[in-house]
């Protein structure tokens, strides 16, 4: 069977979609908590930002947007996952972001 490639933009929007509401359940709190004094917080909010970009990449279809977004946000994630002591609980937070920045660094909107 032939894979339907007439789904492959819907795919893409779908993700970007999911992308934002990862974001919004996993590090709104902090986001919301507006404390400026850990690196911590900083972190989550440029996560929260280029999860936008990627997203208003999508929209815009414009590719350079999304592939910026894509590698802001893998480093950004694997930093989170390695930077006070690696631990599963936080792996299992931040790898759906790792793995959906590398996506979009790969193919940008397309």
């Amino acid at each position: 069977m032939k894979p339907i490639k007439g789904l492959v933009p819907v795919s893409v929007w779908l993700m970007a979609a999911m992308l934002l509401y990862f974001i919004y359940t996993v590090h709104f709190d902090t986001i919301m908590t507006f404390a400026f004094s850990g690196y911590h917080y900083f972190m989550v909010l440029a996560i929260g930002l280029l999860g936008f970009l990627i997203a208003m990449g999508v929209v815009f279809k414009n590719d350079i947007m999304s592939v910026i977004g894509g590698i802001g946000i893998t480093l950004v994630a694997l930093t989170l996952i390695f930077i006070d002591g690696f631990s599963l609980a936080k792996l299992q937070q931040e790898f759906v972001f790792v793995v959906l920045g590398i996506y979009f660094a790969a193919r940008g909107r397309s």
